[in-house]
């Protein structure tokens, strides 16, 4: 049963380990399910990794364990698609048949941030603050290739972005310089 705190000035639910309540999860999947229907392009487990890293170290910058173990796990390992992909600070655990791209590789990584970052930890899983470091890690790591959403080319940028999830029903944290809240990568690399 949900119980009621106050977070950020909010009163909002949270689950049994303190998190607030995950009521946005449905909402991204499906705006994410749109980009990954039409972009087919699959990495390696190399690939997967150095993406994984690389990622972290951008959002970090040098501070900090900048490594994510990445665990490959085939279909047949799991009882349900749900439970495919997952990660926590130290770990990110792929399916092999479908999540070995850009987006669930990406996905995995916000969540890793989240874990590791004291401030967020306790957020919705898939909330608002979640959204906006996916979508940055978006906007960072697909800028070379042709990204697809709905079958119809966009540019991947950050506003371009946040304007189809929010055209989608995603909350998408703001990014206002004196929100405590808001959290931005540590430097560009």
């Amino acid at each position: 049963m949900a119980r009621r705190m106050i977070i950020n000035g909010k009163n909002v639910s949270i689950d049994r380990y303190g998190r607030q309540l995950d009521s946005q999860r449905k909402k991204l999947y499906e705006f994410e399910w749109k980009f990954s229907q039409a972009n087919t392009s699959y990495l390696s487990k190399k690939e997967c990794q150095q993406l994984a890293n690389k990622a972290l170290r951008w959002w970090n910058g040098r501070m900090g364990n900048n490594h994510i173990e990445i665990i490959f796990n085939t279909q047949s390992e799991y009882d349900d698609r749900r439970l495919s992909s997952n990660a926590n600070c130290n770990r990110i655990k792929l399916q092999t048949e479908w999540a070995m791209n850009h987006y669930v590789v990406l996905h995995e990584v916000a969540h890793v941030i989240m874990d590791r970052d004291n401030r967020l930890k306790n957020l919705s899983p898939h909330g608002a603050e979640f959204a906006r470091i996916m979508l940055k890690l978006y906007s960072r790591f697909l800028k070379k290739q042709e990204v697809y959403f709905n079958s119809e080319k966009i540019i991947p940028t950050y506003s371009e972005l946040r304007k189809l999830a929010k055209s989608h029903k995603v909350k998408v944290s703001g990014s206002k310089l004196h929100d405590k809240t808001s959290i931005k990568p540590k430097r560009n690399i």
